[in-house]
């Protein structure tokens, strides 16, 4: 099975963390420093990709790869910088058998670029080789009210909290 980073409608990826506990804050540096620090410091981390100026794992060393054009780093939450994504650009991983958990938590921070115009509902990330074959991915739909989680036989949907999604 692949990771796959995907943007069928523009979005800016940063900080991307596969871990399973929370653990105290490091202390000092820049904010984007001191998160990947503390992610780093997670004994449960099964893979890391903060996005900073580079598509590379920081914890197993699995590179990703741009499809679709040139990557583009642009300014990303807390003074750290993030991947942008048009919408004809996604990252593969390759395989990562790493990651074939028996529960896992991603977490992701993205900020649309632009509305999703397409007729389903986009895709932000996933590990999966074929439809068939998806370990998860995790979509937002076109509304931009909700956000889905598709492990390969069923849909979540949960709804974005205060206020549905936005470009910018």
């Amino acid at each position: 099975m692949n990771v796959l980073f995907n943007s069928e409608f523009g979005v800016a990826i940063s900080l991307l963390a596969m871990c399973f506990a929370a653990s105290p804050a490091a202390e000092g540096g820049e904010l984007s420093d001191r998160y990947a620090r503390l992610i780093l410091s997670e004994q449960g981390l099964a893979a890391y990709w903060r996005m900073e100026e580079s598509l590379t794992d920081q914890k197993a060393g699995d590179s990703g790869v741009l499809r679709g054009g040139r990557a583009v780093f642009v300014d990303g939450p807390g003074g750290g910088n993030a991947l942008t994504l048009n919408e004809s650009q996604f990252v593969t991983i390759g395989k990562t058998p790493h990651l074939d958990l028996p529960e896992n938590t991603v977490e992701l921070l993205f900020k649309l670029t632009a509305k999703p115009n397409q007729r389903y509902n986009p895709c932000l990330i996933a590990k999966r080789s074929t439809s068939e074959n998806t370990r998860f991915s995790i979509h937002v739909q076109r509304n931009m009210e909700w956000l889905d989680v598709w492990n390969g036989s069923r849909v979540i949907s949960v709804p974005v909290p205060m206020e549905p999604l936005r470009a910018g």
